[in-house]
């Protein structure tokens, strides 16, 4: 069905609906209400919820890879068994009662985790969070040893100052990321990654041979220098020697 569904319009009801195996890929859906909808089996790739209710809506082993949830409502609804690879979650309203798979409320709570309220994605060792969609998320200075970001989108990511040994980032996309300082050495996993304009530098422990294949694949090293704090003399001993005054202390004991 697709876009002829809706006929191009958006903020259409389909409360209560019965959609069980639904092609709407590649739709405008843009504030529809799906709410208490049965969407099970659906082909929702590439469609756009942006502002969506999908309150209490079934989407059990529904396709959603690339969809946009973003301002979207999922309380209540269940995504048992549904594929939701690359699916953004940008403000999405989710409660306890929403059945998804614990990867994606990760995925959610990191992507709308405050620059105040860090602390959610400081540990996330050994976390599978493959195939996601995380761009220009802030994982400044997290503990990320052993995570996988297989084939994710981490454009524009900040990874500064980061753990990032043994992590894979093999297919990802790193375009833009900054990972100056990041703690990168020979088992963080690039291979494949698009590190295109992705920032690095300081990054002690990273083998030559792996900074070199990182530069001809577009990766920018930046050189840091380190300024000291100039020392200024003590005006009142500038250019006097030590034994002066050590001499005209003794002098003045023994005037006295």
């Amino acid at each position: 069905m697709g876009e002829s569904f809706l006929n191009n319009e958006s903020n259409a009801d389909f409360s209560n609906a019965d959609l069980i195996g639904t092609n709407l890929s590649s739709t405008n859906l843009r504030g529809t209400d799906f709410s208490n909808a049965d969407l099970s089996d659906a082909d929702l790739s590439d469609a756009d919820f942006t502002r969506a209710n999908l309150k209490k809506a079934v989407l059990t082993s529904a396709k959603l890879t690339n969809v946009n949830l973003t301002l979207a409502d999922i309380s209540g609804a269940d995504l048992s068994s549904t594929d939701l690879n690359f699916a953004i979650f940008i403000g999405t309203k989710i409660d306890d009662k929403t059945n998804i798979e614990n990867k994606w409320k990760l995925v959610h709570q990191i992507i709308n985790s405050s620059s105040r309220n860090k602390n959610s994605k400081k540990h996330l060792r050994e976390e599978d969070l493959s195939f996601a969609y995380l761009d220009s998320v802030d994982l400044k200075r997290a503990k990320l040893q052993y995570v996988n970001f297989e084939k994710s989108n981490l454009n524009g990511a900040f990874l500064e100052s980061a753990d990032l040994r043994n992590v894979v980032f093999k297919g990802s996309n790193l375009s833009g990321a900054d990972l100056r300082r990041a703690t990168v050495d020979e088992t963080t996993n690039f291979e494949d990654a698009n590190v295109n304009k992705a920032r690095f530098g300081n990054n002690f422990g990273l083998p030559k041979k792996i900074q070199n294949d990182l530069t001809k694949r577009g990766a920018i090293f930046e050189k840091f220098s380190i300024k000291l704090p100039e020392i200024k003399p003590d005006k009142k001993t500038h250019n006097m020697p030590p034994r002066y005054n050590s001499q005209s202390d003794e002098t003045q004991t023994e005037t006295e």
